[in-house]
């Protein structure tokens, strides 16, 4: 059976806002999917954008606005390629969307290739690709290839001497708070050019959000001052997303020293846990060479596909 007849009469999908009481239906489809990449797990979905769901049993579809983006990352679940991608396609069209799919892995991809050939356009996102480090690595900074992170990090013990870890609670968040503020003054009077807007909105969205979106965290404490935290949630069984990492930039080795600390604290609370995904870089070079310095495991690859032609065989771009 074609595209052309199976999407015939075929009903828009129906998206609802995204909710944290969500959240456990969600995470049995992303759990169960095996799928790798950031920006699916459920706090970033929650908090970044508008994004829209739509659960059925096969999986979840997903509508994204940013700005002026529109688009469909790629279904969380189990569920086969095909019916997926004839499903979004069919709600693009009916709603006459420029039909683009986002977030798709190298699997998906070769897979889209075999069952689509010619009808989409696909476009590498370096960019967005995730590095994902065997956690362990992180918690130990053994071996060579770590010395110059265990001198930044032996800096910071000579520079705040007993320091403290806390877990980030409902009794506590309100310091986090604090230290964020603090830090995008700090950044924004240094840097004018820099729009922290989105970033700002998910992270207080977080904290406003904390213990419904399940995250988890430390912050790093000295003489009394929150000085470094990491928030994130679960991507997975064995893999935990990092999604915000805020330290001091006047004490050397702080960013070294709390992402150490939060990769021993998950293996403490959670020695299922193999792997640390510190999500993209991107494009920014620094940022890149940061991610990079820490040897990950794995890089997860995303691609976009964009619809060359609907199924009826108009030009998109006309519609």
């Amino acid at each position: 059976m074609s595209i052309d007849t199976k999407i015939e009469g075929k009903r828009l999908l129906d998206f609802k806002s995204i909710e944290p009481r969500d959240r456990e239906q969600y995470n049995k489809h992303l759990f169960k999917s095996g799928v790798r990449g950031s920006e699916a797990s459920f706090g970033n979905m929650f908090l970044w954008g508008n994004q829209k769901i739509n659960v059925t049993d096969e999986g979840v579809y997903i509508l994204a606005t940013f700005g002026n983006h529109v688009f469909y990352p790629f279904p969380i679940g189990d569920g086969d390629t095909k019916t997926y991608v004839e499903t979004i396609i069919a709600d693009a069209q009916a709603r006459g969307l420029h039909c683009i799919i986002n977030g798709i892995t190298r699997d998906r991809l070769e897979e889209m290739k075999a069952l689509f050939p010619n009808m989409f356009e696909y476009n590498e996102r370096r960019s967005f690709f995730d590095y994902v480090y065997n956690i362990e690595d992180l918690a130990t900074l053994e071996g060579k290839k770590y010395s110059k992170k265990r001198n930044h990090l032996n800096r910071f013990k000579d520079l705040c001497p007993n320091y403290s870890v806390e877990e980030i609670s409902q009794e506590n968040i309100h310091r986090v708070r604090e230290m964020a503020d603090g830090w995008y003054i700090s950044r924004e009077t240094d840097n004018p050019e820099l729009d922290f807007t989105m970033e700002k909105k998910a992270l207080y969205g977080a904290l406003d959000n904390y213990i419904e979106l399940g995250l988890e965290g430390i912050m790093i404490i000295f003489e009394d001052e929150v000085i470094a935290f990491t928030i994130g949630n679960r991507l997975s069984f064995n893999t935990f997303d990092v999604q915000f990492e805020k330290a001091s930039g006047k004490i050397q080795g702080s960013y070294v020293a709390v992402n150490n600390e939060f990769a021993k604290h998950l293996l403490t609370k959670h020695p299922e846990l193999e792997y640390l995904d510190r999500e993209e870089d991107m494009g920014i070079e620094g940022l890149r060479k940061a991610k990079e310095s820490y040897y990950p495991a794995l890089l997860i690859e995303k691609h976009r596909a964009c619809l060359i032609k609907c199924p009826c065989g108009k030009d998109m771009d006309n519609i």
